[in-house]
């Protein structure tokens, strides 16, 4: 039986590993741990984070580390902006790179050039006065030292039409250009935009596209003495992943380490300590698997949740050593299995909350724990006892008896009370226990939050938060309802509520709107007429504007611009994430920047049922709250599923109520303290209090055993020893940096050892022998 076992062993551990190795390299997309969206803001928000040009978006400041005594700074600042936009033009991940002194392609220039009077209002351009004015302005920019920076164009293009254009693209309240490109307001950085091709938050795609950026830009001879300072959701979700990973790296060692240690000086027997972590090891293995083949890949996160499983796993073989004194690891097996059996039942109960969850990647969370917990049992009852089958444990009764004596049981009425306590302070904390601010859970440092701030602004970036959503039966009509909103958009503009907007209409007018133009273009003749007497008495040489009658002659025969010429242009790109197809219709997407007055906005809506005004942080919070009822029901439902499981192999109620009560207390107590210490609950400490129940349950149904006292006392000692690894795993994670690891680890920190007590408080001292009441083992 013994080689059977081993075998079978091997085979599934292989077959396990197989599919392992076979499977893709593990995901870091974030928007896995996303849900679909409920209602169309949500919707809408998954949407932006997944295909939005602002999340996209790099936003770059490059500084001088090492000013040098009469070297022009500006126009190092300047040689260097314009080297890192042309290396960054020649990746293929990048999109739109704007630094102010080459808005677009020359190829994509000449094409908007053909159609500047279809992409402009001539009405504005064209009349006598308008003339007028554009010439005079043109005379004071060639008067100017450095000239107009479209100089070669004043032949064919005195209006300035095409620069207007490129106004509207970048918005009035864009950065100031110095020396040719874009500066901060203090004069002491170059900016630049990049965006890149690459799904937003498909990290492990966008990490090589920014390191290489950094790279190659510290390579180049124009930035010696530069620094560089990328800020955007792509740099920060990249620097996040990094600081988790490396301090889960490194906690997983420091807590592996402190366990085998705590482990050879309880047991002195590095067998234990060895055999000890294979559980871990299956459960890692067989969580990975089964992730691998229901979802087809898996998480990194999911991946790196592996650490929370050592604080669970590691408890089974514990209880295993720990009850083997006197007899074989086989008989000690099978007689903790009924209780390690149901404990591990009901831990997994528990964790189908995530599964269920709308959360795809806390899904996967969710059935890695269960896998792994099967796979931590199974390995626990039949592999270690075949391993070790004449293994003598060390005596260890004595820590627990002198740890917890006799008379610690009785006191439930205290547990019950506390959690009544609890429950009534969670109560009338309300919406202030929750965390509903996503951006509180990054690790990113608020000093490079305010940095992205200061850069967006002075950029004229969207603010990622205020987005106007247009329905329409197709995409012309989109644009249509697009250009209807522009008068008072550029009202609320006026009137300081918002500092300016993108819309896929500036990017390319309607059809209906470009013929109309055409329409409004003077004839050749009454043009001329109008040129002349509009440069009466201003140095131009006569027929010096002969290409501008050409041009306005020509833009009367042209078809009306379309997507699908702007095919491959950097344009194309901008427009598809502004005007979007979707099933049944289309919709056209208006980010805001600069919202100062939110509250204005509201009379937009006034006569347009098509328009939508979607705050994303609000929808964000309301997301949060969405899945955070849908998981506390589904934690409602898991705990009823459990007692009932209890009620069913316990057969008595004191039993029952014994064995919940230290669980569900230790989760509310733990809430409460948390919240007094003016934490605010997150997804995450949700998912740590889902762990805990899981632990409380396992403490609960050990305390609850009919052993005899001695068998008690080995017992207690594997619980204590059980909650000092918890502690030592988890209280590492609480000193994290990372809010994520910090939440898991400070949740379980405090937990883990009141879930003891409160065990220990509620179990019955005068036990009737097992012959008289029902027994799990």
């Amino acid at each position: 039986m013994r080689r059977q076992r081993l075998g079978l062993a091997l085979l599934l551990a292989g077959l396990m590993v197989w599919v392992v190795l076979r499977a893709p390299p593990p995901t870091a997309d974030l928007t896995q741990f996303l849900p679909h969206g409920a209602t169309e803001a949500q919707q809408l928000l998954v949407g932006e984070l997944r295909e939005s040009p602002v999340a996209r978006l790099l936003l770059a400041r490059i500084r001088l580390s090492t000013p040098s005594p009469g070297e022009d700074d500006g126009a190092r600042l300047a040689a260097a902006s314009r080297a890192l936009a042309a290396l960054a033009r020649q990746l293929p991940a990048a999109g739109s790179v704007l630094n102010g002194d080459q808005l677009l392609s020359p190829e994509t220039t000449g094409l908007l050039f053909r159609y500047r009077y279809l992409l402009t209002d001539p009405a504005h351009h064209l009349d006598e006065a308008a003339l007028r004015q554009a010439l005079q302005q043109r005379l004071r920019e060639l008067a100017a030292p450095l000239g107009p920076p479209d100089r070669q164009r004043l032949p064919a293009d005195p209006t300035a039409a095409l620069r207007d254009y490129g106004v509207g693209l970048l918005g009035r309240n864009g950065p100031q250009r110095r020396y040719g490109v874009w500066f901060n307001r203090a004069g002491n950085g170059a900016l630049l935009l990049i965006e890149s091709r690459l799904p937003a938050f498909d990290l492990d795609a966008q990490a090589p596209f920014v390191h290489t950026l950094q790279q190659r830009f510290q390579a180049l001879p124009e930035a010696v003495g530069c620094e560089l300072t990328l800020t955007g959701p792509v740099p920060f979700a990249l620097e996040s992943r990094s600081r988790i990973q490396g301090q889960v790296g490194l906690l997983s060692a420091i807590a592996s380490l402190g366990v085998a240690l705590l482990l050879l000086l309880l047991f002195r027997s590095w067998a234990v300590v060895l055999l000890a972590a294979l559980p871990l090891l299956a459960a890692v293995v067989v969580g990975m698997a089964a992730v691998v083949v229901a979802f087809g890949a898996i998480h990194g996160i999911t991946l790196a949740f592996g650490i929370t499983l050592l604080g669970i796993a590691v408890d089974y073989p514990i209880h295993l050593f720990s009850h083997a004194r006197g007899r074989t690891l086989e008989a000690a097996a099978a007689a903790i299995w009924p209780t390690l059996l149901l404990g591990g039942i009901t831990s997994a109960i528990g964790f189908s909350a995530l599964l269920l969850s709308g959360f795809g990647g806390l899904a996967q969370l969710g059935l890695f724990a269960i896998a792994g917990i099967g796979a931590a049992l199974a390995a626990t009852r039949w592999l270690l006892p075949a391993l070790l089958p004449h293994f003598a444990t060390p005596a260890i009764t004595p820590l627990g008896s002198r740890w917890m004596g006799a008379r610690w049981g009785g006191r439930g009425v205290w547990v019950a009370l506390l959690a009544l306590l609890a429950t009534l302070y969670l109560i009338s904390r309300g919406a202030g226990l929750w965390e509903v601010e996503l951006a509180h859970l990054s690790p990113i440092s608020a000093e490079r939050k305010a940095e992205d701030g200061q850069l967006r602004q002075e950029l004229g970036a969207p603010d990622a938060r205020h987005l106007l959503v247009i329905t329409a039966a197709d995409q012309e009509t989109a644009l249509e309802r697009a250009e209807q909103l522009g008068p008072a958009l550029a009202a609320l503009i006026a009137n300081g509520a918002i500092a300016g907007y993108q819309s896929p209409a500036q990017l390319l007018p309607s059809r209906a709107t470009q013929r109309a133009r055409q329409a409004h273009l003077p004839a050749a003749e009454q043009l001329a007429e109008r040129l002349q007497r509009a440069s009466a008495g201003l140095p131009f040489k006569a027929g010096l504007f002969a290409p501008f009658l050409a041009d306005v002659a020509a833009s009367r025969q042209l078809p009306p611009l379309t997507q699908e010429v702007l095919v491959g242009t950097p344009l194309a790109l901008r427009l598809e994430a502004l005007l979007r197809v979707r099933e049944g219709g289309a919709l056209a997407l208006l980010p805001l920047i600069g919202v100062a007055q939110p509250q204005a906005l509201a009379q937009l809506g006034d006569g347009r049922p098509w328009l939508h005004r979607v705050d994303l942080a609000a929808a964000s919070a309301e997301l949060v709250n969405d899945y955070r009822d849908e998981a506390l029901r589904l934690v409602a439902l898991g705990l009823l599923v459990t007692v009932l499981l209890l009620w069913g192999v316990l057969r008595e109620g004191r039993r029952v109520v014994r064995v919940v009560l230290p669980p569900l207390a230790t989760v509310l107590v733990t809430a409460a303290l948390l919240s007094v210490g003016g934490v605010r609950l997150s997804l995450f400490h949700l998912s740590a209090l889902l762990l805990l129940i899981g632990l409380g349950l396992d403490y609960a149904l050990f305390f609850d055993r009919p052993d005899p006292p001695a068998e008690r006392a080995a017992t207690r000692g594997a619980l204590l020893i059980c909650n000092l690894s918890t502690l030592l795993v988890f209280g590492l994670l609480a000193g994290a940096a990372a809010p994520v690891l910090r939440a898991i680890g400070l949740t379980l920190a405090i937990g883990a050892p009141i879930g003891l007590i409160f065990a220990a408080l509620v179990a019955h001292n005068s036990r009737p022998s097992p012959e008289t009441r029902p027994d799990i083992s």
